[in-house]
């Protein structure tokens, strides 16, 4: 071949490696973008999650409140109903019968306190 063939010919096959690589760069650009909206939409998801996970914590918790307030007002309900209790017994019964009373419905608050309490903890 004559040195102007050897020239076309290494020109040639340089222009045709430079599109390839130009078309390599280009697909891995493409892979690489497509990879990071990928991990984008993955990343959006778990944030999504947590806060799903997030929000369903906090109404366990607003329940487990209501709940347990919900509680002791019934057991301060209680208390108030047997101290009146008393009150009433001391008002209506002679002596004798009201100790007793008396001893009677203090034990039945002390218990009704102790559980009070005890639901705190």
């Amino acid at each position: 071949p004559t040195l102007e063939e050897c020239l076309y010919e290494t020109m040639d096959f340089l222009s045709k490696a430079g599109s390839a690589s130009m078309i390599l760069h280009s697909s891995l650009q493409t892979c690489v973008e497509k990879e990071t909206e990928k991990r984008q939409k993955l990343l959006a998801l778990k944030r999504n999650n947590c806060s799903h996970m997030l929000e369903s914590m906090v109404k366990v918790h607003d329940e487990l409140l209501i709940s347990t307030l919900q509680t002791q007002v019934t057991s301060i309900v209680g208390m108030v109903s047997v101290a009146e209790k008393m009150l009433e017994e001391v008002r209506t019964k002679d002596d004798a019968d009201a100790a007793a009373a008396r001893a009677e419905s203090l034990s039945a608050l002390h218990t009704l306190a102790q559980c009070s309490l005890a639901s705190f903890e």
